[in-house]
């Protein structure tokens, strides 16, 4: 593809402003990133409030956040921010360590019997569910694997694996149908608690697509990254660091593809472009207090591409912030 390629991005988020960053990165830098809102970020949102900044969004990262550490060593920054610690706590509110034997006298048995189902487990997702972490899950319910590898260099990878196609089974069924029931006690910390939804109703395959082996791990022992100016921040940096800066307040009425270009309405404005990146939601179903939309509804969408967007199960999720006094 010639280097002055006009390329359009639409979404300002974390994917967006990344796949800037890896266009200049490969020498385009014919790109233009179209936001939304007035900040940059997305999901990743950390307000002030009192001159101190607070998360209403991703809270943290993990060393297997590969993606990220790119952004930082692009920045040239860290993440500095305060070490987390966790606590489980019992209906009544008191402290408690249900993974800790000694304190758990009565449950050693099973607690033995978690530990060694997790070693299984890990076992099988790296032998048996080869490739159910590969990075974009292409094939997955064909029983093949085509994406990039969960490691720092993301080497391309493709191959075949009739097993993923148990991805596809309530993870409830599937861990039982693997004989690891146990290690749901794990996974149900960072995945429900968070509220990314229930393991009978949530497919395997996007439990094990958040939660993969070696992240969970990392939760499990502490191992987790924070920013001192929010994760917000992150993206703040990057949008500062890239040539071409997010288009903030660009509203985009239409899109229309013809005669091998795209023609993107924003702000009444038409503009042309050679190819166009979508990060924002591609169906939104209902009407959104917000305004915002999903492609589908401003895209000049084929019909198979709408029957595909209409498959997706779009799960709402608010985020609460309340001030309170002593």
């Amino acid at each position: 593809m010639d280097k002055n390629t006009r390329i359009c991005i639409i979404g300002g988020g974390p994917a967006g402003l990344s796949a800037g960053m890896y266009l200049e990165k490969k020498g385009y830098e014919n790109y233009t990133i179209l936001e939304r809102n007035d900040r940059v970020g997305g999901k990743c949102w950390s307000p002030t409030y009192n001159g101190r900044r607070y998360e209403m969004g991703a809270i943290m990262g993990v060393p297997s956040y590969y993606a990220v550490h790119d952004v930082e060593e692009f920045c040239g920054i860290t993440h500095d921010g305060p070490k987390l610690n966790r606590n489980y706590k019992n209906a009544q509110g008191q402290v408690i360590e249900p993974f800790e034997p000694k304190k758990n006298i009565l449950k050693i048995p099973r607690l033995l019997k978690m530990k060694k189902q997790l070693k299984l487990f890990g076992e099988l997702l790296e032998t048996k569910y080869k490739g159910y972490d590969i990075n974009g899950h292409r094939g997955v319910a064909e029983g093949r694997y085509d994406g990039f590898a969960v490691t720092p260099g993301r080497e391309p990878v493709k191959g075949e694996n009739p097993n993923l196609k148990d991805l596809a089974l309530p993870f409830s069924e599937f861990c039982k149908k693997n004989g690891v029931e146990l290690i749901q006690d794990i996974w149900i910390g960072p995945y429900t608690s968070f509220g990314y939804g229930y393991f009978d109703e949530i497919p395997a395959g996007y439990v094990v697509k958040y939660l993969d082996f070696q992240t969970t791990m990392n939760f499990v022992k502490i191992n987790l990254w924070t920013w001192q100016n929010g994760t917000q921040f992150i993206w703040e940096q990057l949008n500062d660091h890239l040539k071409n800066h997010a288009r903030l307040n660009s509203s985009i009425e239409k899109v229309e593809r013809k005669d091998g270009k795209v023609y993107v309405t924003v702000n009444g404005a038409v503009e042309e472009y050679d190819k166009i990146i979508v990060t924002a939601p591609l169906h939104i179903p209902g009407t959104r207090t917000d305004g915002q939309k999903g492609m589908d509804e401003y895209f000049d969408v084929r019909d198979d591409e709408r029957e595909l967007f209409s498959k997706i199960d779009y799960e709402r999720y608010d985020v609460l912030a309340v001030e309170t006094k002593p």
